[in-house]
């Protein structure tokens, strides 16, 4: 077994003043639908949401899904210790009720083991599907393979009585990462422990461990040491600021890993470290708990105060490559804005004559009958957590005159009943067939509903479900092989 020791002289960059530019953001409960803000465990599913969890008394919640966007409350009434996606894509957790939870997009199953205790933690999910946990405080270690659980404890099974801080692995080599036993690893039949007095582990303490693209695994270690092991050669780095517990480390696309402490996050790129802590960036003084990094290279990272989250080199420029169009158009008849741009984390606000439009938040702005009092000038605003850019102003030019009674007249589709109760019948021309879309709009223009119909050569109708709407006049529009028709329908 070879060892290589290696020591270096680290590099801590600090910025003179913070700045947004340096690609920082920070969602609180003040700026954001976050349900708490005592995030303990981060991890991606398998669409790049992530899901956070908390260990807090708060019984409103305990788990969070946030989109980029949104997040979504999951109220579980019991705290949550670390989560993991399997490969089917379900979410499980561990929880206070002793139990392993997990859920499938719809439900969640409970499964109970009193061996679990009030505080288990972490949660592992190996290449079989098996469930890996450790109960606080205990030298049991406890594996779910879908039906029954199999427990392990003791040196008659090769396993340590020792508290596992952290489990990672790949396919069936799994390691478990321990308080003060070293390094113990399962290959699926037999078990192994590697000891500062048996093996070049220069610590028998594990705060964290991971892999990383190239199948080495990386542990961080007591005593300001962190080691990397690939085929049998370990690699051992050693640094002052390494000198504190680690709660997580992960690495991100470009092969740089990050480590997050109470008070600090560390960036080691295998040469140098850079520093981020409170004096030169928003991160709090303390409690910085966890820390995960996405397929962009966006490092999130779950304190006490929120969820913070950091890019390096992020370009913070937006650009409309594309400006609204001005439109001249008859009254009634089918109006749509767009723009197209280019930039990071974007969002949209149209406006009419320089007022928000209510609900205009998307690269494009739709009426679906234009009346008079809607022309004027249009334009959308671009921002990012950086800034923002303004479009051109496009105007719209409405004319008067009788354009949605001789559309209604000429309409090759008619609606029965009408007025309905919301599930009504589109009757379709004989000499139509192939893809169609149907678009229900109010009559302030906004889009309610979107359908997509492929007919046939035999088809004579189309069914609508419309009936979980409010009661009131609405516009139908059909799109069928370029050409628009609109009807005006009743939902009583």
């Amino acid at each position: 077994m070879k060892t290589l020791f290696t020591l270096f002289i680290s590099i801590s960059l600090s910025l003179s003043v913070f700045s947004q530019s340096a690609g920082w953001s920070v969602l609180t409960k003040t700026n954001s639908s976050i349900p708490f803000e005592n995030v303990f465990y981060l991890e991606f599913d398998h669409s790049g949401k992530l899901w956070g969890g908390t260990s807090v008394t708060n019984m409103t919640a305990h788990l969070f899904k946030y989109d980029g966007i949104n997040f979504t409350n999951y109220c579980t009434n019991k705290w949550v210790y670390d989560i993991q996606v399997d490969d089917a894509g379900k979410i499980w957790t561990l929880t206070s009720m002793s139990e392993l939870s997990s859920y499938d997009g719809a439900n969640w199953t409970d499964i109970k083991n009193n061996d679990l205790s009030w505080y288990s933690n972490p949660l592992y999910i190996d290449g079989q599907g098996n469930k890996w946990a450790n109960p606080m405080f205990s030298g049991t270690l406890l594996k779910y393979d879908g039906n029954n659980w199999t427990t392990y404890t003791g040196s008659a099974c090769g396993f340590p009585e020792n508290k596992i801080n952290c489990i990672c692995g790949k396919d069936n080599d799994i390691y478990f990462g321990t308080n003060d036993s070293g390094l113990i690893h399962f290959d699926g039949t037999n078990w192994a422990t590697y000891s500062s007095s048996i093996s070049s582990l220069p610590s028998n303490r594990i705060y964290a461990s991971c892999m990383d693209t190239y199948d080495s695994l990386w542990l961080f270690c007591g005593d300001g040491y962190l080691v990397s092991i690939k085929d049998g050669d370990w690699t051992v780095y050693s640094d002052p600021l390494f000198d504190l517990s680690t709660s997580a480390i992960d690495f991100d696309q470009d092969g740089n890993l990050w480590i997050a402490q109470s008070t600090r996050v560390l960036k080691f790129d295998k040469r140098d470290i850079t520093e981020y802590n409170s004096t030169n960036s928003p991160l709090p003084q303390f409690s910085i708990l966890t820390l995960k990094v996405d397929l962009n290279n966006r490092v999130w990272i779950g304190t006490r105060t929120g969820l913070f989250n950091y890019k390096d080199h992020i370009d913070t420029t937006i650009t409309i490559s594309s400006q609204p169009l001005g439109l001249t158009v008859n009254e009634g008849e089918y109006i749509e804005f767009s723009l197209e741009a280019k930039g990071e984390n974007l969002t949209y606000q149209w406006r009419k004559e320089g007022i928000d439009i209510k609900y205009a938040t998307t690269t494009k702005y739709q009426i679906a009958s234009a009346k008079t009092s809607d022309a004027g000038k249009y334009s959308c605003i671009v921002k990012n957590d950086w800034g923002q850019v303004v479009s051109e102003e496009a105007e719209l030019i409405v004319k008067t005159g009788s354009y949605i009674n001789s559309s209604l007249a000429e309409s090759r589709f008619s609606i029965y009943p009408n007025p309905n109760q919301g599930n009504f019948h589109i009757a379709v021309p004989p000499d139509l067939y192939g893809d169609i879309e149907i678009q229900i709009y109010n009559l302030n223009g906004q889009l309610i509903n979107t359908f997509q119909y492929s007919i046939n050569t035999f088809q004579s109708s189309i069914d609508v479900n419309f009936s979980n709407q409010p009661k009131g006049l609405y516009i139908l529009h059909v799109c069928s092989d370029g050409e628009h028709y609109r009807r005006i329908f009743s939902s009583e």
